[in-house]
């Protein structure tokens, strides 16, 4: 297994050279491989960290799959392409969390448009794309982001697309995963400064509530995990008190 990891730099090299050939076919399969070897080399049977890269060699590959986007409505590559983003990024993180950080903005804008596509099986993967990258977010990136709109966190930017997504049209066959990606930001936040997370991220939760009571709202059980998972980071009641009056005890999940 080491001697695996220690060729994996080399292996990535040679791999993010097929894209370049312009074969669609090969595209897909480099991401796609790409991706795999990338969670394969991330830890050994207790948890511990393996991937034997360093810096500088993580961050190519990172630079390397964001210069290479495909097309919103390539069906066939872009789902791929996200994906490894998403590995990308998990790797970066688990070498460096503090540059990783560096390109995190970079890496949200990138995967951001692919989550309106009108191919389900893109949007499914940028939304896990978007669950991996949420996990680079730091407690001084969440900071910077309470501070205010002097500060250049890429979470206050983040947010404020989130919030204008509910009720964009582009976002209408979206809110699935829409909704999940906002499960995976509260997530990351638990344990950092609860004060930062509560005053950006409960005025969202909020609004999944508010979505939530509307007649014929269709997306019940994924807002329904985005309150859980708010419970579960913030407490029940803190969440409980920001819930619509007309959210009924009875519909609330509580975990």
């Amino acid at each position: 297994m080491l001697s695996f990891l220690q060729a994996l730099p080399d292996i990535t090299s040679l791999i993010l050279e097929l894209p370049r050939l312009g074969n669609p076919f090969l595209s897909q399969s480099a991401y796609s491989t790409l991706s795999a070897l990338l969670s394969v080399g991330g830890e050994d049977e207790d948890g511990d960290t393996m991937l034997v890269t360093d810096h500088s060699q993580i961050h190519g590959v990172v630079e390397a799959v964001l210069d290479s986007p495909p097309s919103k409505g390539d069906n066939a590559l872009a789902p791929a392409w996200v994906e490894a983003v998403g590995a990308a990024m998990n790797a970066y993180k688990r070498v460096d969390i503090f540059s990783c950080a560096t390109e995190f903005g970079k890496a949200w804008r990138a995967v951001w448009p692919f989550l309106t596509s009108t191919d389900a099986s893109t949007r499914r993967a940028a939304a896990h794309s978007l669950d991996q990258l949420c996990g680079c977010i730091t407690n001084p990136l969440l900071k910077a982001a309470q501070r205010g709109k002097t500060n250049k966190s890429p979470v206050s930017g983040i947010i404020g697309e989130l919030s204008e997504a509910f009720d964009s049209i582009v976002f209408a066959q979206s809110m699935s995963e829409l909704l999940s990606v906002i499960s995976s930001l509260i997530r990351a936040t638990k344990g950092f400064d609860t004060d930062a997370a509560k005053d950006l991220l409960l005025p969202l939760v909020k609004s999944v509530g508010d979505l939530r009571t509307q007649k014929g709202f269709e997306y019940k059980e994924a807002a329904d995990e985005v309150l859980s998972t708010a419970i579960g980071t913030f407490g029940p009641h803190v969440v409980l008190d920001i819930l619509p009056l007309n959210l009924e005890p009875a519909d609330r999940l509580v975990s």
